[in-house]
């Protein structure tokens, strides 16, 4: 007599061994080895590059130097070239040197910032690739229980068709007694709860290998970004290291430079203060022969009784040239050598070439080159107001007139003559024999 399942006892329990049991739900669950590891499906952004806080101040702090130099420059216009030349060096290397170290520390820090990234993305890209090898042997495990699973399955449908020919109710007809048709219906039973729970659990892997399938995907999109990052990284630490070495020669060359220049002005300021005193005894020389000729206007005024009529002060002259006044009349201090001296005259900032014009009526008295003022020109305006007036142009590169001269009459052209560092015109006023303010003569 057939008693079925012989083989659907076998492949039950191959089915139910099989089986996933608490332990194996919980390895086929995600693993919380990315989580750890700081990654999870998404790899927690890293830092960026820290923006550099002082490029725009660094630019804005050389544009300021550039401008106290050329504010320095018209300073020095009747400073000795070559002192003039080694002090603004000297000047421009002192206060570049800061923005120079500065730009070191940026690019310096900017380097740390780039290596430590990459320290951290590569410390983050091991423990990706550990996730994703994980991931991987995990969906090969869960790939290899759907094919138990699915050969169970197989086994089931093969036994079942081998008895197809028989129904449950004419196996159940076939019993010989009570006990044999209790236990044919209960084989029947648990054949029937074996398909049915075989075919949800392998539902249920299969369900596990697409998640697993779509976890090692994103494993693996973030194994890709960290490559990019982390090369991203290796190239910025190498134009920081670059920027770096630049920045360091930069400060390393500026120290150089203010050496060169410090020990330049130091060898020069004896010339410096000899020209001044030659300067000064030039000066002295002029308001003699000023004063003298002061006093003999005078004398022929009073014996002719032919003075000039009284005229106000104030815009007696006119300004022999137009250009922004670069330094005024008055006590100044010397930038190199820190000593106060009379400045004589206004000194206004114009191209050499520039036409100079007579301020007013007069006789040029003096018109040659001298070794502080270079090619001057000196026009006596007879006396004005009780006093006898004369005005001087200085650091001319030509002359155009002799003689006496109108007002704005052309009478030569600005230049850099003499002991002048740079293009302009340097006008004085002078009352019997003595240097006053040209301000309140025009």
């Amino acid at each position: 007599m057939l008693v079925p399942g012989g083989h659907l006892r076998a492949a039950a329990e191959d089915f139910m061994s099989a089986r996933p049991g608490p332990a194996g739900r919980r390895r086929l669950g995600l693993p919380a080895l990315l989580l750890a590891a700081g990654l999870g499906l998404g790899v927690a952004p890293t830092a960026t590059a820290t923006t550099d806080p002082g490029g725009d101040d660094l630019e804005a702090q050389k544009a300021a130097v550039d401008a106290a130099v050329a504010q320095l420059r018209g300073q020095l216009d009747e400073t000795d070239a070559d002192l003039a030349t080694a002090y603004l060096e000297l000047y421009r290397a002192q206060r570049q040197i800061p923005i120079a170290q500065r730009a070191l520390t940026l690019a310096q820090q900017r380097e740390a910032t780039a290596v430590a990234k990459d320290k951290q993305l590569a410390a983050q890209l091991v423990a990706a690739r550990a996730a994703e090898a994980a991931s991987t042997k995990r969906l090969g495990a869960i790939n290899a229980q759907i094919t138990r699973t699915s050969t169970v399955i197989g086994q089931l449908a093969s036994e079942m068709y081998q008895r197809s020919d028989l129904s449950d109710m004419s196996l159940l007809l076939q019993a010989q007694s009570p006990e044999e048709l209790a236990d044919r219906s209960s084989m029947i039973d648990a054949v029937s709860g074996i398909q049915s729970q075989a075919m949800r659990d392998l539902a249920s892997v299969r369900a596990a290998a697409i998640a697993e399938e779509a976890h090692l995907e994103a494993i693996r999109t973030e194994v890709a970004r960290l490559k990019d990052e982390s090369a991203a990284a290796v190239v910025e630490a190498a134009a920081a290291r670059k920027d770096a070495a630049a920045a360091k020669a930069a400060v390393d060359r500026l120290a150089a430079q203010k050496q060169t220049a410090a020990s330049q002005v130091e060898a020069r300021k004896q010339a410096e203060i000899d020209r001044l005193a030659q300067m000064d005894r030039e000066s002295r020389q002029l308001s003699a022969q000023l004063a003298e000729r002061a006093r003999l206007a005078r004398e022929a005024a009073a014996r002719s009784k032919a003075a000039a009529p009284p005229t106000q002060g104030s815009g007696f002259l006119t300004r022999p040239a137009n250009g922004q006044t670069t330094s005024g009349f008055g006590m100044r201090v010397h930038p190199v050598l820190h000593t106060q001296r009379m400045h004589t005259g206004l000194d206004w900032a114009v191209p050499c070439g520039t036409p100079v014009y007579a301020a007013a009526d007069g006789t040029i008295i003096s018109r040659q080159l001298k070794a502080a003022w270079g090619n001057q020109i000196i026009i006596d305006h007879g006396l004005v107001n009780g006093v006898n007036l004369t005005t001087t142009y200085n650091h001319l590169s030509s002359f155009a007139a002799s003689g006496a001269v109108k007002r704005g009459q052309l009478i030569g052209y600005s230049g850099t003559t003499g002991w002048s560092t740079g293009c302009h015109l340097h006008f004085e006023t002078w009352n019997d024999g003595t240097p006053v303010d040209p301000n309140t003569w025009l």
